[in-house]
């Protein structure tokens, strides 16, 4: 083992938890495509709730981005202020549904762009939404989300998997990610081990209990 695991997992506490569809954008510029991805969030949440389920999560979505002979910007951050609202509106949505069925809503990272700093603030100051940190997503985009995250109080989850400075979601201890740095979140935390074979997670199981 490259690295040293901290003893954080226990099998008798096992929950279960929703991934929600990653097309979703909540905070998309469109107003009525907004209400359109806000309605299909709160559809596949309500699967959930109907199945006791108590944990739900939603990617932080980059949004559209157009390519110019020398440059690439997204709308979400031309358009910030309208990114903000969107983006506000229907956090406040989820939240009100949050506190009325005792869940979480956690809002995942994946890139990390200039606007993202943004989307952090608005959806930490919901108490019923807080933050899924996906360390293989993390250690590929240059230790960009945990700062932001780590700073609200607020992660809730955990995805692990590995990173070999290529591929990510591979088996824990077949990259390059010491896991030790983040010590302080996976004690206590909820954790999913997301990788895309069975063998795999077989193996990253092994590797925690080395």
């Amino acid at each position: 083992m490259k690295y040293g695991m901290p003893h954080l997992v226990e099998f008798n506490n096992i929950l279960d938890n929703v991934h929600l569809s990653e097309k979703i954008n909540i905070a998309e510029l469109n107003d009525n495509f907004r209400k359109l991805y806000l309605k299909e969030a709160i559809r596949q949440i309500e699967i959930g709730i109907n199945n006791n389920i108590k944990k739900y999560n939603l990617h932080i979505d980059s949004g559209i981005y157009f390519t110019l002979p020398n440059q690439k910007f997204f709308l979400n951050e031309k358009y910030i202020d309208i990114y903000k609202n969107n983006l506000d509106k229907s956090c406040e949505e989820l939240n009100k549904l949050a506190k009325n069925y005792n869940i979480e809503i956690n809002f995942e990272n994946t890139k990390i762009q200039s606007f993202t700093k943004i989307a952090v603030d608005v959806i930490s100051k919901y108490k019923y939404l807080g933050f899924t940190l996906d360390i293989g997503h993390n250690e590929k985009n240059k230790n960009k989300a945990y700062p932001l995250f780590i700073n609200t109080g607020k992660i809730r989850h955990i995805h692990m998997h590995d990173y070999d400075g290529t591929s990510d979601h591979l088996a824990l201890g077949t990259g390059i990610i010491d896991f030790s740095k983040y010590n302080n979140i996976l004690k206590n935390n909820y954790i999913v081990i997301e990788v895309k074979e069975s063998n795999d997670l077989l193996e990253s199981i092994n590797y925690i209990n080395l």
